[in-house]
């Protein structure tokens, strides 16, 4: 390859490094703003339940001890609800999101490289490789010094 096509090839993954940077800082922004939505939601009515629970549930609440009598309480288990809801769909809405951008980040990766390397291909003449190889093939520690030289 000569200096031209090297020089050609290193300017377009270079472009391309820097819109794939883009692209997935875009991506994460977009996860981030999903799961600011849906914790809002979630924390606006746990601040609710919060101001409403009487001392011995909030005492339950914070040392996790659910083996009082508090732990019957309604807003106790309000509260497991709705932090179980919240858990859910973090896992569901941001996973969703994510393959999706992924699946789209590969699609256009793999349509990339194809262009990229569109009629580049060597023409490889396989009679004429398969009788080189014949006449020096690599042994022994021969294939390791050429990969290393």
């Amino acid at each position: 390859m000569d200096k031209s096509a090297q020089k050609v090839l290193i300017d377009a993954l270079s472009q391309h490094q820097a819109y794939l940077y883009r692209a997935s800082s875009q991506s994460v922004n977009e996860l981030t703003g999903q799961f600011n939505k849906l914790s809002e939601r979630q924390l606006s009515r746990l601040a609710e339940l919060l101001n409403e629970i009487s001392d011995s549930e909030r005492n339950a609440l914070q040392s996790l001890n659910f083996s009082s009598k508090a732990k019957a309480s309604k807003n106790l288990e309000e509260i497991k609800a709705i932090l179980n809801e919240w858990f859910k769909s973090i896992d569901d809405d941001l996973f969703e999101q994510f393959d999706k951008s992924a699946l789209q980040l590969a699609v256009y990766e793999a349509s990339y490289s194809a262009k990229l390397v569109a009629g580049t291909a060597a023409v490889v003449n396989v009679e004429k490789i398969y009788k080189a190889a014949k006449k020096a093939p690599y042994a022994g520690g021969q294939l390791v010094d050429y990969l290393f030289a």
